[in-house]
C-alpha cells in the first residue's frame, strides 16, 4: 500500500506530458479550422489556398422538397464562389469535437453562418485534416445546411 502513494504520482507525472501534447495538436486542430474561417471573411484566397490540401472536397448537404441533396466540389470553385461574394461573410463554430490519431484529424462543430451580419443559416461541419509537412491543414469539409433553428448565439 505504501508504494501506491508514489507509484501513482509517477505515473501523473509521466502522463502529463503527454496530455500537454495532445492538447496542444488539438488547439492546432481548431486553429487551422479558425484560420479557413478567418481567411473567408477576409476574402483572402492566397490565405485559403495555403490551409487546404488541394486535392480535397467540400459537400453540402441540404434538405429542398424534402429531400437531401448532397453537392460536392472543388476548392477552387468553391474559393471563386467566395471571391464574388458582394456581401460580408463570417462561419462561427460551437462547442467542436476533435479527435486525432497520427497525422489525421477530424472536427465536428455545429456553425452558423452569417451575412452581412445575420445568420443564413447553421447546421454542423465536419472538418477532415492532415498533418502535411509538419502542419495541419484540411482536406475536406462536409456540412450541413438548415434554414430553422438556428440559435442566436
Amino acid at each position: 500500500m505504501r508504494l501506491f502513494g508514489p507509484l501513482a504520482l509517477i505515473c501523473l507525472a509521466l502522463a502529463s506530458p503527454a496530455r500537454a501534447a495532445e492538447a496542444d495538436e488539438r488547439e492546432e486542430v481548431l486553429a487551422t479550422v479558425q484560420q479557413l474561417f478567418d481567411a473567408l471573411a477576409g476574402r483572402d484566397q492566397a490565405a485559403i489556398q495555403s490551409i487546404l490540401l488541394p486535392e480535397g472536397r467540400i459537400t453540402s448537404h441540404v434538405v429542398r422538397d424534402g429531400q437531401v441533396v448532397v453537392r460536392t466540389g472543388s476548392w477552387e470553385e468553391w474559393t471563386k464562389r467566395i471571391m464574388s461574394a458582394d456581401r460580408r461573410l463570417e462561419e462561427r463554430m460551437f462547442d467542436p469535437e476533435v479527435r486525432i490519431r497520427g497525422s489525421l484529424a477530424a472536427v465536428w462543430a455545429e456553425y452558423d453562418f452569417l451575412v452581412d451580419g445575420a445568420v443564413s443559416h447553421c447546421g454542423v461541419n465536419l472538418v477532415d485534416l492532415a498533418k502535411a509537412d509538419g502542419r495541419w491543414r484540411i482536406l475536406n469539409v462536409s456540412f450541413t445546411v438548415e434554414t430553422e433553428g438556428c440559435a442566436t448565439r
